[in-house]
């Protein structure tokens, strides 16, 4: 005979919400390339100069700050989808899936930090009443600054990711 057990079975509220974790998941999963789409489609079109950045916000400052921030929660979308991909990888391909879903991890947060900090720099500069040639100097020393170019490497960064993810998803149904 089995002797009986001291604890109580877990309540509702003390079970793990599998399903609705998998449908956060699926949801992050869905949402973050139409973020990342939505930033693509409404961004202006400017050069990585500064000056032709600030021209760019000051078409509509607000318009700008927009975008951006929803790309960045598109970025941040990016760690838990990357989550959610994990799941679907199996063991037998443990290192392109953890590879992966460390180079969303990184990515992820920085990009979406990048994001975040031009969306601010350049609707600041633009929309405030900083005279045009400081704002100029201002903008071209935001670009070079580490974290501008934060955006290039992290978007590769989550490119890598995403094949990683695609090479094991497809060598798993081989």
């Amino acid at each position: 005979p089995v002797p009986p057990t001291t604890a109580a079975p877990p309540t509702r509220s003390e079970a793990p919400a599998a399903p609705e974790r998998h449908r956060l998941l699926a949801a992050a999963l869905a949402l973050q390339p139409v973020l990342i789409g939505i930033n693509a489609l409404f961004h202006p079109d400017v050069d990585i100069e500064g000056a032709s950045i600030l021209a760019g916000a000051a078409e509509s400052p607000t318009g700008w700050y927009l975008v951006h921030l929803v790309a960045g929660l598109g970025a941040l979308l990016g760690v838990p989808a990357a989550f959610a991909l994990r799941r679907l990888v199996s063991e037998r391909r443990r290192t392109l899936r953890d590879t992966a879903l460390g180079a969303a991890i990184v990515a992820g947060p920085v990009l979406a930090m990048a994001f975040v900090a031009e969306a601010a720099v350049f609707h600041l500069l633009a929309d405030t009443a900083v005279p045009r040639g400081a704002a100029v100097e201002l903008a071209e020393a935001y670009t070079s600054t580490p974290l501008f170019f934060a955006v290039p490497l992290s978007v590769l960064a989550s490119s890598v990711a995403a094949v990683l993810f695609s090479v094991a998803l497809w060598r798993d149904r081989i």
